[in-house]
């Protein structure tokens, strides 16, 4: 099978560079990839042998693999140098990370969300629908419909968090739970273009990515205000 192939190319090349342990993550993982997504791999250091992405990339190399180094230290901590919100960052790879070589990290991890980490999510995932928004300005239609497409789920999974207290773990559990939210017409049309673009390519029409933002903004205001209220609550 050309996926076991893969990890065995994977396994083959960190076991000469002593990494601690490696976990394949993202939609590979999850099972909801299309035939183009790549394979996402982390790879956790000892913090004294750490090596920078570009210095991996270059002695482990695999087809259709992009590896993603990290400091062992900050992993256990939670606290990961990436980009993206740090909380449900660790929380996907405890609920749907594989792990594919050395010790079993991400099986350790116990990872529990807070009001901030919704309310900082959905902030993010504004930005990235605004990137979106950008993008099919500039008729970048392909990154226009990806970033609209992430931010969207992405931050329905964040609200249905905080309604309720379920981590959606695929594309298609979270379109399955935003049913329950009740949400206006016009954010239920664009919930389904989402998904239809994720299922079949089918391009979102350019009406909707300036909704994608107001549905973001709507769920950061209840998310925030609840916090104002309640505090920062698990």
């Amino acid at each position: 099978m050309e996926t076991e192939r893969i990890f065995e190319e994977i396994r083959s090349g960190l076991a000469k560079i002593e990494a601690a342990s490696a976990f394949l993550y993202g939609s590979r993982a999850r099972g909801d990839f299309n035939a183009w997504s790549d394979f996402e791999v982390g790879v956790v250091f000892p913090d004294e042998r750490y090596l920078r992405r570009a210095d991996l990339q270059e002695l482990v190399r695999v087809e259709d693999v992009t590896f993603y180094p990290f400091k062992l230290s900050e992993f256990l901590a939670g606290t990961p140098n990436v980009p993206f919100q740090k909380g449900f960052f660790m929380r996907e790879l405890a609920e749907t990370a594989e792990t594919v070589f050395g010790e079993d990290l991400v099986k350790t991890l116990k990872v529990k969300l807070s009001t901030l980490d919704i309310a900082q999510e959905l902030r993010f995932n504004i930005g990235r629908a605004f990137a979106g928004f950008l993008s099919m300005r500039s008729g970048d239609l392909k990154t226009a419909n990806d970033c609209a497409c992430k931010s969207c789920l992405f931050g329905l999974r964040a609200f249905e968090v905080f309604k309720f207290r379920v981590f959606a773990k695929s594309y298609t559990e979270i379109y399955d739970l935003s049913q329950k939210l009740g949400l206006d017409s016009d954010f239920v049309e664009l919930i389904d273009a989402v998904h239809r673009y994720r299922e079949d390519g089918e391009m979102i029409e350019a009406k909707l990515f300036y909704r994608c933002m107001s549905l973001l903004d709507s769920f950061e205001r209840e998310v925030l205000d609840d916090l104002a209220k309640n505090g920062n609550k698990e």
